[in-house]
């Protein structure tokens, strides 16, 4: 996504670069240009990359053997943990299938994000 904006970004400041500083182009125009496309592009991108959510566990599973991030509470503890669910006993288990939790002490669970990718960097910039 940032290699597409910043693709965006220059195309609008070339735009702005090839009108010559004796052109009448109102500071103010550009200001509405670039203030629409950046509104523009922060919707486009909430529409594509949506913010994982937690789902609660009464409202629905993961998938059988589907690794996810639940949210643990049992006494005074609270955490997050990476879980595999076992829809056959009703639990979840650690990566391990060492250990397990009931379901009991789950409230909610959410998909693994997408792995990190670096991106790679332009030396010519």
């Amino acid at each position: 996504m940032k290699e597409i904006l910043d693709v965006i970004h220059k195309t609008i400041y070339q735009f702005f670069d090839v009108c010559g500083d004796d052109e009448e182009v109102p500071m103010s125009d550009k200001d509405k240009l670039l203030l629409e496309v950046n509104k523009a592009i922060c919707n486009n991108l909430k529409v594509l990359e949506p913010e994982p959510e937690w789902i609660p566990v009464s409202e629905r599973m993961p998938k059988e053997n589907e690794t996810v991030l639940i949210n643990y509470c049992r006494l005074n503890e609270r955490s997050v943990r990476m879980a595999i669910w076992d829809e056959l006993h009703c639990r979840f288990y650690n990566s391990e299938y060492t250990k397990y939790v009931s379901v009991d002490f789950v409230t909610a669970w959410m998909p693994l994000p997408e792995p990190f990718e670096p991106q790679e960097r332009s030396d010519k910039e």
